[in-house]
């Protein structure tokens, strides 16, 4: 059966929508508290082409953007975070810096002349380039070798090390 409608229709109950399968509901208006509600697996599609999928399937919560334009999130500050609010992942403040944490507390925050690092930092090759300027003591552990000299990939020059006895 088809409902056609034109003008405005008030109904006094939950709205069910039905999709192929018959008798299975795959989203429902909930009148008491205005909410339009889908099932698992019921997707919410935008775009002449199904362009934007928004869906959960029962474990995960997805939002799939299959068009050949970009997905944007917009908004004047934009937080990631859980579903309670109450840890963020990630907050970006127009025309400010960007913020990426970690346990809900900030450990690197973009700014105007790069990068701040809070914490502790690991790489596994750090390449600089320019002038660094160490604020604190450089500490290399025994056998580390501080290398001075020769070309790139080569060494033929100075090595400042200790072996835990001798310098």
């Amino acid at each position: 059966q088809t409902l056609n409608v034109s003008g405005i229709s008030t109904f006094n109950q939950d709205i069910h929508f039905i999709g192929a399968t018959a008798g299975v509901t795959s989203a429902f208006w909930d009148k008491s508290v205005n909410r339009l509600n889908f099932k698992d697996g019921a997707d919410l599609t935008f775009g002449d082409g199904n362009d934007l999928i928004i869906t959960h399937n029962g474990s995960h919560s997805l939002i799939q953007d299959a068009g050949t334009g970009s997905l944007q999130i917009l908004g004047n500050n934009i937080y990631l975070g859980n579903s309670s609010g109450s840890e963020n992942y990630l907050r970006a403040i127009p025309n400010q810096q960007v913020d990426l944490y970690y346990n809900n507390s900030i450990k690197i925050t973009t700014t105007d002349g790069g990068i701040d690092v809070t914490g502790h930092t690991e790489t596994d090759t750090l390449n600089v380039s320019g002038v660094s300027t160490f604020n604190d003591n450089v500490h290399l552990l025994d056998n580390d070798k501080l290398l001075l000299g020769g070309s790139a990939g080569t060494h033929d020059g100075l090595e400042l090390y200790h072996d835990t006895s001798h310098s």
